[in-house]
Parts: C-alpha cells; structure tokens; sequence
C-alpha cells in the first residue's frame, strides 16, 4: 500500500470519527460539547488554511523550477543545432570554408554559451565548446583553414553538450 493510501486512509477515519462525534453532539442537550466541537473545527481550519498556503507556494516553485529547466533546455537544443551545422561546414573543403554562411553561426553559438553559463548550465560543457570553437576561429582566420585536430576537439565538445542533457 503507498504513502498517499495510508494518507487518504487515515484521513477519512479522521473525519468519520469527527462526524460521529458531531452526530452525538448534536443529540444531546449539553451544548458545552457542540462548542469544543464548533472550536475544534476552527482550530483544524486555521491548520488547513496554513497547510494550503504551503501547498500553494511549493506549487508556485516547482513551477518556477519547471520553466526555468525548460528554458535551458531549449537554449541547450538550439546550441546543440547550431553547433552541429558549424562542425559540418568545418569540415567542408578549403575553398567552400571561406563562403559558407553556417561558419557565421559562431557569434550565435557564443551568445547561446553565454546564456547557458548564465542559467547555470554545466559550466565545464559550455567552457570546453568556447575554447574549441575560439580555436577554429581563430584558425579559420589565420589560415583560412582548420586543422582536423580543432575539428575533432569540436566534435568531442558537441559530443559532451549532447550527453549532458
């Protein structure tokens, strides 16, 4: 039997004995007993009303927690995508590198980097796809070229974002 049956369980035995003593409260004529009744309900209400309010608010940040997960997850998407079209167009020859518009994609990709670091995002992850994505920058712009050795450190940061969520 779970946790929550017990729960529920113990809850309705609660409130049926409550409602029997009510049943014999109001049968009799001392009216002392329908006052601890009517007192004790107040007191239960006031504990309920304090129980909701705590409800209310794990409710409200759990739902914080939910929107604010699903925002780094899709920054973590749109990085991922990014990056992968940046891997391939690294990967093209010499002479398609210098004209290829998905190697522009850098600036987005660092802007991305710099949103999921602020998230709190897996700060290792993020640093070892700037590192390597600054390299063929700075590769591409130097030699108009990139070394297979920056492309490889490249895929293996792509590898790394992709197992981390």
């Amino acid at each position: 039997m779970k946790l929550s049956d017990k729960a529920t369980l113990i809850i309705l035995f609660v409130l049926m004995l409550i409602f029997f003593y009510a049943g014999q409260a109001t049968n009799s004529e001392d009216i002392t007993s329908w006052k601890l009744l009517v007192e004790f309900s107040s007191v239960l209400t006031s504990f309920a009303t304090i129980g909701m309010l705590f409800v209310a608010y794990k409710a409200l940040d759990s739902w914080k927690k939910q929107i604010h997960g699903q925002l780094i997850q899709d920054s973590a998407l749109e990085l991922e995508e990014k990056l992968t079209k940046y891997v391939m167009a690294c990967g093209d020859e010499a002479n398609k590198l210098k004209n290829n518009p998905e190697l522009l994609l850098y600036k987005d990709i660092i802007n991305l980097c710099f949103r999921l670091r602020r998230r709190g995002f897996n700060a290792e992850v993020i640093i070892s796809i700037e590192e390597a994505l600054n390299a063929t920058v700075e590769a591409l712009r130097e030699t108009s070229s990139i070394p297979e050795d920056l492309i490889g450190n490249l895929f293996d940061a792509l590898t790394r974002l992709s197992k981390s969520f």
